[in-house]
């Protein structure tokens, strides 16, 4: 490994729960078929700095069939091996992207030729476990994928997703994802995460919306600010309160002497926000508090979208206002950032003028210093006032006793069941 070349080396004998060998050679054209599909809905965070990406991409233009398509250069295999090779020097976040699923290993099975998803209840599965029932909504079911062979002793033969408490008895092992500290089951013993997620409200519609001008935003965050700290203690659940958008900040993230308009011109239509009032506990109903307090402190109209709940729609930045939590790391690091502000893979923040994203390349073309970035990144965010944080928090486990709470790293994102160990 250097900067500009990256190998693996493949476990033998692993294959999907159909039986397809995952080999080194299959490998690199399931990562093809993940970067030309990903890269239709906004670009591949990255990956894009594989050698020949856009001769890659050029010459796959007009594919019919995901399965038949023009290798890329920067991707090969030898042996065991699976190697990339850059074009330019990869700094950070390579090994994160590729622990996003798209990038992991997908079965042939799961695209169509045109390259859409197959069946939306069923997905088939090249880790440690395979779905077994799915009830959408209700419970799912996972069993052990008979070709994993990296089970650790004592790792669950099944895994049920469930919101039925009766579930949660002495017959099974037990792991309960709460909103708040408390459960009403003594038995439980509760395991905090790392507060990587960042609780906050968006602000959006600003090609032409009543938040278009820099100074309406920064007096709705004074007065957002204000309300945050009147009313919200500064812990709930497994919450911070915070205004910053890092927990490590030891600033407000809206800068010092900011002008503001003392009045503003009043909506001519109420504020649309996207989705519907949050469920009573949860962190995004905390920040819905903050945030419902302000516009009526403001007398400003509001309504709620209530669009179908998906991701597009989350996403979406033409609604006034968005509540939303997100994964942001520890600190500022350049692809962390583009996936959160630039990506079709990540929440897409507010980014007024584009100023984030052309800051995020001017550091990738070694135009400014990652310590440069991180300045000027929270300057920009300050500057700017379209998020709006209320806190910060990280998942909150509560364990029953037959789950060996050392088998968890309190880094988890997603669970790795096959590591897991029951008692």
């Amino acid at each position: 490994m250097d900067d500009f070349n990256w190998s693996f080396k493949l476990k033998k004998n692993i294959k999907c729960e159909n039986g397809e060998v995952i080999s080194p050679q299959s490998f690199k054209r399931s990562i093809q078929r993940s970067i030309l599909i990903f890269e239709k809905k906004g670009g591949v965070p990255i990956l894009s700095s594989l050698a020949g990406f856009k001769t890659f991409i050029d010459s796959n233009k007009n594919h019919s069939n995901i399965y038949n398509i023009k290798p890329i250069e920067g991707i090969s295999f030898e042996g065991d091996f699976l190697k990339f090779k850059f074009d330019k020097k990869m700094k950070s976040g390579f090994l994160q992207m590729l622990s996003f699923s798209p990038f992991g290993y997908i079965c042939q099975g799961n695209f169509t030729e045109a390259g859409d998803w197959r069946d939306d209840s069923k997905f088939i599965s090249s880790g440690p476990y395979q779905v077994e029932k799915m009830e959408l909504g209700k419970e799912y079911v996972l069993a052990r994928n008979p070709f994993w062979l990296d089970f650790q002793k004592g790792a669950p033969d099944k895994v049920i997703f469930t919101h039925d408490d009766s579930k949660a008895d002495k017959n099974y092992a037990t792991i309960i994802d709460a909103f708040t500290n408390e459960y009403q089951n003594e038995k439980f013993i509760p395991y905090r995460l790392v507060p990587e997620y960042i609780n906050s409200v968006l602000i959006g519609n600003l090609e032409s919306g009543f938040f278009k001008e820099k100074q309406t935003r920064a007096r709705f965050k004074k007065v957002f600010d204000s309300v945050s700290e009147e009313i919200l203690p500064l812990s709930f659940g497994v919450n911070s309160r915070s205004n910053t958008f890092y927990p490590s900040q030891s600033t407000s993230t809206i800068a010092e002497g900011l002008p503001t308009k003392e009045d503003f011109v009043r909506p001519s239509k109420a504020l649309l926000i996207e989705g519907d009032v949050p469920i009573e506990g949860t962190s995004r109903w905390f920040a819905w508090k903050v945030l419902k307090t302000t516009l009526e402190r403001l007398k400003l109209d509001y309504k709620f979208a209530k669009n179908k709940s998906s991701f597009e729609e989350i996403t979406n930045r033409n609604y006034d206002l968005r509540i939303r939590g997100s994964s942001i790391g520890g600190g500022v690091e350049a692809w962390g950032l583009y996936v959160c502000f630039c990506s079709s893979m990540g929440i897409n923040f507010p980014d007024p003028q584009n100023k984030v994203c052309n800051l995020i390349s001017e550091c990738e073309n070694n135009k400014v210093t990652e310590e440069e970035l991180a300045k000027k990144f929270l300057e920009v965010v300050a500057e700017e006032a379209a998020i709006l944080p209320v806190s910060h928090y990280g998942d909150q486990l509560f364990l029953s006793e037959s789950v060996v709470a050392k088998s968890f790293s309190p880094l988890l994102a997603i669970f790795k069941f096959d590591q897991m160990e029951i008692q």
